[in-house]
């Protein structure tokens, strides 16, 4: 009698017989078998540091480079309003410094002085005999004249650069941040305060040209951001 919890594992001749050749195979994976394709974590921890590593280096790089790119834009703006002032001084001729917005370009222009002798020119002649006096006066060499590009690089419309574009344009009463704007400096250099804000095209970074009333100096500054 067995005991209880007892296997009793005894198998008789016949059914040693009736079950011969029947094997039971399990088959486990073959040495010569290939591995499956893929990466360790190890190897995918080192393909992230590697990232990792390039990203601090280049982006420092490329932020300090959009910096500067945005710092020599305003610079550059602001050599413009100082040079129309001087030339705006000097030549007694209102200047104006035209800002566009839209399509991140800035010239200057002055009111070049009237040609006498093209004016007299533009006259109809008197009819052969006439008596008639003309009682027109005569033009004014420095009277009202259209705006001109200043002579030089300034005269040409200068881009900002690839990837900066103008903010806006603050004046005391209003604020601009579409279309052509202008700067209008008068014979004695006196003009309309404003604040331009140059920034790069992602605004990460922005300048502020300040241009006073009367002072000769144009302020160009860092904005905090």
């Amino acid at each position: 009698m067995a005991r209880p919890g007892t296997v009793l594992a005894r198998a008789t001749s016949s059914s040693v017989g009736d079950r011969a050749g029947c094997e039971l195979h399990v088959q486990g994976p073959s040495p010569s078998s290939p591995s499956r394709g893929g990466f360790t974590l190890i190897e995918l921890i080192a393909v992230v540091a590697m990232f990792a590593l390039v990203a601090a280096l280049v982006l420092p790089t490329f932020d300090v480079g959009r910096r500067r790119e945005v710092r020599q834009a305003g610079e550059r703006v602001g050599d413009a309003v100082e040079l129309a002032r001087q030339r705006a001084i000097m030549t007694g001729r209102t200047h104006r410094v035209l800002l566009d917005l839209d399509g991140s370009r800035y010239a200057v222009e002055w009111q070049a002085p009237v040609d006498p002798e093209a004016l007299a020119a533009e006259q109809p002649p008197a009819a052969a005999g006439s008596r008639r006096v003309a009682m027109e006066p005569p033009p004014e060499v420095f009277g009202p004249a259209e705006f001109v590009p200043v002579p030089g690089p300034f005269g040409r419309p200068a881009p900002l650069g690839d990837d900066v574009v103008f903010f806006d344009v603050v004046f005391p009463d209003t604020i601009v941040n579409t279309g052509v704007v202008e700067l209008r400096l008068g014979p004695d250099g006196a003009t309309d305060p404003a604040l331009v804000t140059i920034a790069d095209v992602d605004d990460r970074w922005r300048v502020e040209v300040e241009v006073q009333a009367l002072a000769d100096a144009v302020r160009v500054a860092d904005v905090p951001r």
